[in-house]
């Protein structure tokens, strides 16, 4: 029995525990919710004990102590000293940040806190919440959950039916910046995780409660590492109007992802083929033939929609030291030009 399974249990007793003489279960967990913005606590009505229904978010029974269990550590940072924090360069970027990630210092920012749109840099926080659900080898089903994508998002070729692993699924994500793979581990991470659930059983799970069970666990996540002014509402990172983040928090997202080797072997990667399927990273940063190629670079994940303009989240090693830089909304040659800036002040 996995750690879901025992900490759902564990909040399903106690709230029954808590209903014992009244005619009402309580609903637990709802003003964290509320707090984060993520759904109305109005819609959840007391029911029945005997009538357990199946919840969008399915977080009717997780009290605080699912609160109490955090995956990820929170990532704090401290401000450089002014020696190393005298980058003086013009970006085109609305937003920036640079991050020493060793030192854990703050080299440089650029309306790091503003809340703005996050586009496909959200794959980070969608990669960073399926490795704990998922093993590389796993295989996963592709289903109706690809036709919930938008018309014009970047995919990764997948068709209901195929039957790919995990690790070929992040491949299609995060270097190709497939919509449609993101939808696949959402559906599949989600649907684990009501299984998992003992209000759940024998219940009939639709694939949108999936989704959304997904990404209230991705802002969970991203809450316990300290990314406090992101709130996401969909694993690609499509436009939608309730759907931010900022360049601190991404940075923070972005070094949690670097942590995890499984993550960090496809960040580094040009291509990757699969199936069929061969998956290019749109990281120019990364790629020889690109003007924009980068030595140094070990990949992360870029982002482009119209409310969100064109982003890159990067990180580069030299000589044993790393950094992670993020621009967002900034133009298409800007997104570039923006990150090389920071990542050659900090080479040097």
């Amino acid at each position: 029995m996995n750690k879901y399974k025992v900490m759902n249990i564990a909040n399903f007793l106690i709230c029954l525990a808590g209903a014992v003489g009244v005619s009402t279960a309580v609903i637990c967990g709802c003003d964290m919710a509320e707090k984060k913005g993520i759904v109305d606590v109005k819609d959840y009505q007391l029911v029945e004990e005997e009538k357990i229904p199946v919840r969008d978010y399915a977080k009717d029974y997780y009290g605080d102590d699912f609160w109490k269990l955090n995956i990820y550590n929170p990532v704090e940072y401290t401000e450089a000293s002014a020696d190393v924090t005298g980058f003086d360069k013009k970006l085109v970027a609305k937003g920036a940040v640079l991050i020493d990630c060793d030192s854990k210092q703050v080299i440089y920012e650029k309306n790091a806190d503003a809340m703005m749109a996050p586009a496909s840099t959200t794959k980070l926080a969608t990669a960073i919440t399926a490795v704990n659900l998922f093993n590389e080898d796993d295989e996963i089903v592709v289903g109706n959950e690809i036709n919930l994508i938008a018309s014009d998002s970047s995919k990764a070729g997948f068709k209901k039916g195929e039957k790919l692993t995990f690790k070929e699924l992040l491949e299609g994500m995060l270097l190709s910046s497939g919509n449609d793979a993101a939808y696949v581990i959402a559906k599949a991470g989600g649907e684990k995780l009501l299984e998992d659930n003992i209000a759940y059983d024998d219940k009939e799970i639709t694939i949108d409660q999936c989704i959304k069970r997904f990404v209230y666990e991705m802002n969970k996540n991203v809450s316990d590492i300290g990314a406090d002014n992101s709130n996401f509402t969909t694993p690609d990172g499509y436009d939608e109007a309730e759907q931010y983040t900022t360049a601190m928090d991404l940075s923070k997202i972005a070094m949690v992802a670097l942590e995890n080797e499984e993550l960090k072997s496809i960040f580094a990667m040009q291509k990757a083929v699969a199936k069929g399927h061969t998956f290019t990273t749109t990281n120019e940063l990364m790629l020889k033939s690109s003007d924009y190629y980068y030595e140094y670079a070990i990949g992360m994940k870029t982002g482009s929609t119209g409310a969100a303009g064109k982003c890159l989240v990067s990180a580069a090693t030299k000589d044993g030291r790393t950094c992670i830089s993020v621009v967002l909304n900034s133009d298409t040659e800007g997104r570039y030009e923006d990150s090389l800036k920071l990542l050659r002040y900090f080479e040097n």
